[in-house]
């Protein structure tokens, strides 16, 4: 029996928000060493990318498009200005 789709996408991005926090709480500050070792480090870099694979792979089979993060002073449904046609010249202050 597989996995319903919406536990395998939720599982990918616990794992990744997970590796995401590790590495941000374990971050060396300046002039003090890392508090993981190199390999793990490494193995954690090798996570991220078989997640992102994954996550990839999972949108393609799902057709669902990549999620981009949205921040809270873009607007929705704004629309493209075409400056085609606009001289500079004519904009120019004294």
């Amino acid at each position: 029996m597989s996995t319903p789709p919406n536990e395998d996408r939720d599982f990918l991005e616990l794992i990744r928000k997970t590796l995401a926090a590790v590495a941000r709480d374990t971050a060396a500050t300046a002039g003090r060493p890392h508090l993981l070792k190199s390999g793990t480090i490494q193995m954690m870099r090798e996570c991220f990318t078989a997640v992102s694979r994954r996550e990839h792979d999972y949108r393609q089979r799902h057709h669902s498009p990549k999620q981009t993060p949205r921040y809270l002073d873009d607007r929705r449904g704004a629309q493209p200005v075409s400056l085609a046609g606009h001289d500079k010249s004519k904009n120019k202050r004294a």
